[in-house]
């Protein structure tokens, strides 16, 4: 089928209209809003500068209690390695060192943590890593242990926040799955699947 010039023309006149008609012209047109948006914009730019030096500060503060005295390259060194000790540095101080690291962001929850850590502890022998290229090994499990415990901690705080949300507040007509459903066909066999594999694992 042809279509002619001016009703192509007119087609494409009415899915303009159309799609102009969607478009809420003060969102784009009225200066007023585009200015507000714009100060919105510098001032949400300017309060994430505002935390990344914070943030910054804060990690130069700790790196001088836990690597007193260390320089870039053992600093660098540290991240790089492939254990414990080097996930730790690397997830509070990486950001700080791009080119050994993909880290770019901070990790202020860490650094809580590691600042109430070193609050229990007392003076640079309980509290550094590391003095003068010597390792302080019991510091490391100390404070590794106290992030553990904490997020365990945590965690089952926000279990408890959770479950009594939703004993207060029950979810209503939501469907539930047949296998999650007493008396089911789908619940029988994921019972039976479920009974084999503890059943092996005890054979182990």
């Amino acid at each position: 089928m042809k279509i002619t010039k001016s009703k192509l023309k007119r087609i494409i006149t009415e899915e303009l209209q159309n799609i102009l008609s969607e478009v809420d012209p003060t969102k784009i047109l009225d200066p007023v809003e585009m200015a507000k948006k714009r100060q919105a914009d510098r001032e949400a730019r300017a309060e994430r500068a505002r935390k990344r030096a914070e943030n910054l500060e804060r990690a130069r503060r700790l790196m001088g209690v836990l690597y007193p005295g260390s320089t870039r390259e053992e600093m660098e060194f540290n991240i790089s390695q492939n254990n414990d000790e080097g996930n730790l540095v690397d997830r509070l101080f990486g950001f700080m060192f791009p080119d050994v690291t993909m880290m770019d962001m901070p990790n202020p929850v860490l650094m809580d943590r590691v600042e109430e850590w070193i609050k229990t502890r007392s003076g640079e022998e309980e509290t550094a890593l590391e003095i003068a290229g010597r390792s302080k090994r019991e510091n490391l499990e100390s404070l590794l242990t106290y992030i553990e415990d904490k997020g365990m901690e945590v965690g089952r705080e926000m279990f408890a926040k959770a479950m009594a949300y939703g004993e207060e507040f029950p979810a209503r007509n939501v469907p539930v799955s047949k296998m999650a459903t007493p008396g089911t066909p789908e619940r029988a066999t994921l019972d039976a699947l479920m009974s084999a594999a503890l059943r092996h694992k005890r054979r182990r």
